[in-house]
């Protein structure tokens, strides 16, 4: 290419120009020539016509018109960058300039480009079908619900009404209520994570630990029929109905007990309530601990509470513990954990290490360990030892 460069005043011009002074000389001498020029024109000419025919003959091809030669590629050095493109467009081939086309320009961020190169690849995917989508969205709200159901325990009393409901119920209360007709209504808007936590939320539960009194005396399953607040028999009715009404005051809807809550004439519903009982309080939201024989706290290491075999997995098992004295009043002065608060306490009446009673993991690893946290607890039966020890956890 470089040979086709030559500078547009560079092109040579074969004719000489006349110096300004001999122009001017020629002139004056046309001028002063007699008319009789006009003869010796005429006769020059017929003298010279032969001459001439060949001359016509070059003046008439000087006088057709000039054709452009092709066009010289020039360089203006005015116009570098001009030049530069100018080159790249006459050199690059036809592949080279569909690259740089599709290519980012060096002044545009690369985000841009990756943005619209990601914009393409995602208007070329296929679109799924709404109905599909909202299908889809409503049996992953199903699922949510029956997972937690089927980790929850078998039955709880309704902490408003004093109602006690399986966990059958349960689901259709759900559907029936505010929050999950606008969970329902709004799911093409609302995330997965929001529905678990709504459905969490709505059945966040309460326990209660508490030493039982004899068993004609605590209130049993096929005792409870309507609202337990209307129920004035058997004698510890009242203590159901406390531990329900500190649950309600305490902002959980749902409660538990293990005198009610369980229909003990079922063995199957039995074995499921005592394997699956460590997951139950695990899982609590708050687990309420009934202090009949404590009236202030420099009574707690003597209360009864230590001494039983199934209270152990009551206090290790749960998260969040508040401790409340025979006059249903707060063991300390404070809305926090009691179990963390009282972690030194709890740690010289047990000692249990304060790791584990922070976070206990079930198992049969440290047996001796384990023996020696039982040893003044007792059980009626020796293999509920074994479910203190192991926290035996529900599967399903």
């Amino acid at each position: 290419m470089q040979e086709l460069e030559a500078p547009v005043d560079g092109i040579e011009d074969n004719s000489t120009p006349a110096p300004e002074g001999a122009q001017g000389e020629e002139t004056r001498d046309l001028q002063d020539e007699p008319d009789t020029q006009d003869e010796t024109s005429t006769q020059d000419e017929t003298d010279t016509q032969d001459g001439t025919d060949t001359q016509d003959e070059t003046n008439m091809q000087d006088e057709l018109p000039r054709q452009d030669p092709l066009p010289i590629a020039t360089e203006l050095p005015q116009d570098e960058s001009l030049r530069q493109d100018s080159l790249s467009i006459l050199t690059e081939t036809p592949q080279e300039a569909e690259m740089q086309s599709m290519s980012p320009s060096s002044d545009a961020p690369a985000q841009e480009f990756a943005s619209t190169v990601e914009d393409a690849d995602r208007a070329d995917s296929p679109v799924e079908d709404p109905e599909i989508t909202l299908k889809n969205l409503r049996e992953t709200f199903q699922n949510i619900i029956d997972d937690k159901l089927a980790n929850i325990p078998l039955r709880l009393i309704d902490t408003h009404s004093g109602i006690l409901h399986t966990n059958n119920d349960l689901e259709g209360i759900f559907k029936e209520s505010e929050e999950y007709q606008r969970l329902y209504e709004n799911i093409l808007s609302t995330s997965v994570s929001k529905l678990r936590r709504k459905v969490n939320e709505f059945f966040r539960y309460a326990m209660l630990s508490h030493k039982w009194a004899s068993a004609k005396d605590e209130p049993q399953y096929w005792q409870i029929k309507g609202n337990i607040y209307e129920m004035d028999a058997p004698r510890e009715i009242c203590k159901l109905q406390q531990f329900c009404t500190t649950s309600k005051r305490e902002g959980y809807r749902w409660a538990w007990s293990d005198t009610c809550c369980i229909d003990k004439t079922n063995n199957a519903e039995l074995q499921e309530s005592i394997i699956s009982m460590f997951s139950w309080y695990k899982d609590s939201a708050i687990t309420i601990v009934y202090l009949a024989d404590v009236s202030d706290i420099s009574q707690l290491k003597d209360s009864q509470w230590f001494k039983r075999g199934w209270t152990l997995q009551e206090l290790l098992a749960p998260q969040f513990i508040k401790l409340y004295k025979q006059d249903w009043q707060p063991l300390i002065d404070s809305n926090k954990n009691h179990k963390v608060e009282l972690l030194t306490v709890l740690h010289d009446i047990t000692r249990i290490d304060i790791d584990v009673l922070k976070v206990f993991q079930p198992g049969v690893d440290n047996v001796k360990k384990r023996l020696s946290w039982v040893g003044t607890r007792t059980t009626k039966k020796v293999e509920d030892i074994a479910y203190c020890l192991m926290g035996k956890r529900r599967h399903n």
